[in-house]
């Protein structure tokens, strides 16, 4: 049985780094968390778009194996894909 797990932290910033971010993934083939900006000055747009953004890392990162895309194209279809979800959605 193949287990991964998605570790989600919905919070303000508590670094410098984290302060200029919308969200963050650390992952590998079997575990990732993400961080997503809750600051005051996000909207709900961008918060919803942002966890699709990540979660599209995390995809990419669970099965590198079997999607080959440079970390350029990556981004393009994570940055596509947090802009269509966010649409569907609101």
């Amino acid at each position: 049985m193949i287990t991964k797990n998605i570790h989600i932290e919905y919070r303000a910033p508590r670094t410098i780094e984290e302060k200029g971010l919308y969200g963050q993934t650390f992952s590998n083939n079997e575990k990732a968390d993400i961080f997503i900006n809750l600051s005051k000055n996000r909207t709900r747009m961008d918060t919803i778009d942002t966890f699709f953004h990540e979660i599209a890392h995390v995809f990419f990162a669970f099965y590198k194996s079997k999607v080959k895309v440079t970390a350029a194209e990556e981004e393009r279809l994570a940055q596509q894909i947090g802009h269509v979800c966010a649409g569907v959605i609101l």
